[in-house]
């Protein structure tokens, strides 16, 4: 896979039986390849015929794949071109909708002022669940003018494996409709997948 990949320049589909045998092939082609290059579309937890929605977890890290292969970032290792995606076969069997990857993410930086209800409207359109509390990760909570965000995935440069505050971000703002963007750890600057 890796040889392909990089004799060929063009991004390698690799389909495993299992979700397991995904993340230990992409961890060996990640000692091959660039890192950033090599990613995993997680299959959706949930059966076509459950009326479950998937975790917002992998909801992002797929939408963030998705991106990634239609409009990828030369600037930015972590947004940009994709050697190989490794999936497991479900996660190519199961059903998506046409343009995904033309989702916008939604991306924040430290002194940036947005519009609150665009960044409430973005996050909700990428699935992360509006909560009074937010306490795991693809959730997010409005209170007063502050933007309290979760983000979706342990990957964030910012999110620690155990899901500890410093993945957090705030942002405060001087009227409902503005919020100046304020990060804890100015490394967090990064968009959210």
């Amino acid at each position: 896979m890796a040889a392909l990949a990089r004799e060929t320049g063009r991004t390698v589909l690799a389909v495993t039986a299992t979700g397991r045998e995904a993340e230990d092939l992409a961890a060996a082609l990640r000692s091959l390849l660039p890192p950033d290059g090599v990613v995993e579309y997680p299959s959706w937890e949930t059966l076509p015929h459950e009326r479950l929605s998937p975790r917002s977890d992998t909801v992002g890290r797929r939408l963030a794949v998705l991106r990634r292969l239609a409009h990828p970032r030369e600037d930015d290792p972590e947004t940009g071109p994709v050697s190989v995606v490794v999936a497991p076969v479900r996660s190519v069997l199961q059903p998506q909708v046409k343009g995904l990857g033309d989702l916008e993410p939604v991306a924040l930086r430290t002194g940036q002022t947005a519009d609150l209800n665009a960044i409430v409207d973005a996050l909700g359109a990428a699935a992360y669940a509006r909560v009074e509390l937010v306490e795991k990760r693809g959730e997010f909570a409005v209170r007063g003018g502050i933007l309290d965000v979760f983000p979706p995935t342990e990957e964030h440069p910012c999110a620690s494996s155990s899901g500890a505050t410093t993945s957090r971000r705030s942002a405060t703002s001087r009227s409902p409709t503005s919020a100046p963007w304020r990060s804890p750890n100015t490394a967090c600057g990064h968009p959210l997948p």
